[in-house]
């Protein structure tokens, strides 16, 4: 990751040193698998189930996104 992207990483509440931990310290790990949240399609997903109104689908979709978030120390968007 790049220092300025890391930068607004840090700006939007991400903890490096906690994900770090919960990745056995393997940044490249850790890279990986932020770069899967971005192509993630659970916010999408949200997207569509609250349009439809399909409260269950919505909640499964952000629950899905609160783990996601949570395990990766995106604060900001857990």
């Amino acid at each position: 990751m790049n220092e300025s992207g890391y930068i607004e990483m840090v700006a939007c509440g991400f903890n490096k040193s906690e994900a770090l931990e919960r990745f056995i310290n393997n940044e490249a790990l850790l890279e990986k698998f932020l770069g899967k949240f971005v192509e993630d399609q659970t916010y999408a997903e949200l997207c569509r189930a609250m349009e439809a109104g399909d409260c269950e689908a919505a909640f499964r979709a952000v629950h899905t996104l609160k783990g996601v978030t949570g395990n990766l120390a995106l604060h900001g968007l857990y």
